[in-house]
């Protein structure tokens, strides 16, 4: 009898510990030679080298040939420690913050405005196709404003109504895996 209560009790345990842990999201692994195939492409991306650790992401950006650039490196720490990266002329760095949210590696980017009043908002969200054998960069800008009467200086743009959010641009980059 005591052997069953016993037994009893330490199945009880475990299933209420199990219960109270948060189930662990499997991360996709962006590791591979990527190669551009559609969407806006004006850094003249060719292919994307990723290595990707526990939290680190490195990126290889490798440019067509024509684009007489020099190949880029970028790193993304995915556990929200924050990252600095060269700007696509290497003139200056970009700040950001990067987190899985799911299956998507979500970069959030600091506001790169000059006016104080003016926010700039750019957010790159990567995902893999269920096959792995796509990536999906999606690029969302949105830049926000004090409203109307603001004290915006004559003939800047305005926003139309008391909303904030003046306009909202989407880019999607499409790269084939390759083999």
């Amino acid at each position: 009898m005591k052997t069953l209560f016993g037994t009893v009790v330490l199945t009880l345990a475990l299933l209420v510990s199990s219960l109270g842990s948060p189930p662990q999201v499997k991360v996709p692994d962006l590791s591979g030679t990527w190669v551009f195939k559609s969407g806006k492409n004006p850094n003249n991306v060719a292919s994307l080298r990723i290595t990707q650790t526990e939290a680190a992401i490195e990126i290889t950006e490798s440019h067509k040939p024509k684009a007489q650039q020099a190949d880029r490196v970028l790193t993304y720490y995915s556990d929200g420690r924050g990252e600095s990266n060269p700007t696509s002329d290497g003139k200056s760095e970009l700040k950001s913050r990067s987190r899985w949210e799911g299956e998507t590696l979500t970069t959030l980017f600091d506001s790169f405005s000059k006016q104080p009043e003016v926010v700039n908002e750019r957010r790159d969200d990567w995902a893999l196709s269920k096959d792995g054998k796509t990536l999906t960069i999606t690029t969302t800008f949105a830049v926000s404003r004090p409203p109307i009467g603001a004290g915006i200086p004559f003939g800047l743009p305005r926003p139309t109504s008391s909303h904030s959010k003046v306009f909202h641009v989407v880019d999607k980059r499409v790269f084939k895996k390759q083999p």
